[in-house]
């Protein structure tokens, strides 16, 4: 854990609390505290932290990124529901698509307008294989979650393997990713199919065609 001059860390980690409303400023005081006895005496360093901290562009919290196959929005409730979230998908060939795909973000911690795109890409050699243009979000209280919900273009997989969309915000920072692994429907062991047709009938992480 980074040391901040002028203050001291509280001897273990019991006291950490994370706010799920996703507050950070609640976590720093509840890692940090004062001590009384201390004189503090503020360098350079610490004034130039300071001032990169407050000068530094606000990132959001994630709360969660999912893949999924619908996103349902209840008008009552203001509730989502997610159908289908899933990791895997099993296609019977390659190269294939798989549709239909909803990303399901929730962000907290930030305000104001910002703009955030998503790219596709094959793990193996970082090469992208999709990526969406710019969408611009507007928050203007830090203390609610922020829900976006994107339907995405059917995904194309070249080849078996592990891919991932990476979401970007403000054109620099890389929130998060949603990893998804492509699998001939061909290798799966006869235990596996029936599990996955289990899965199927009930609710499901992996998906196949």
């Amino acid at each position: 854990m980074r040391h901040f001059p002028g203050w001291i860390r509280r001897a273990d980690h019991s006291n950490l609390v994370w706010n799920t409303s996703g507050h950070s400023r609640f976590l720093v005081r509840s890692i940090l505290h004062r001590d009384p006895t201390a004189t503090v005496i503020p360098s350079f360093e610490t004034c130039h932290r300071k001032k990169d901290f407050l000068t530094k562009p606000l990132v959001p919290l994630v709360q969660a990124i999912l893949l999924c196959d619908r996103v349902y929005k209840d008008d009552d409730s203001t509730k989502c529901v997610l159908a289908g979230t899933f990791n895997k998908v099993r296609l019977a060939e390659f190269p294939a698509e798989y549709a239909p795909a909803t990303l399901y973000i929730n962000l907290s911690d930030f305000s104001g307008l910002h703009k955030i795109s998503f790219r596709f890409k094959r793990l193996v050699d970082d090469m992208i294989l999709e990526e969406s243009p710019e969408f611009e979000i507007y928050h203007d209280d830090r203390r609610e979650h922020h829900e976006c919900i994107f339907e995405l273009p059917p995904m194309e997989f070249p080849e078996p393997g592990r891919y991932t969309w990476e979401v970007v915000f403000n054109r620099t920072e890389i929130l998060g990713t949603a990893d998804v692994e492509a699998v001939l429907m061909e290798e799966i062991s006869p235990d596996e199919f029936e599990e996955h047709r289990g899965e199927e009938n009930g609710g499901t992480e992996d998906r196949g065609l």
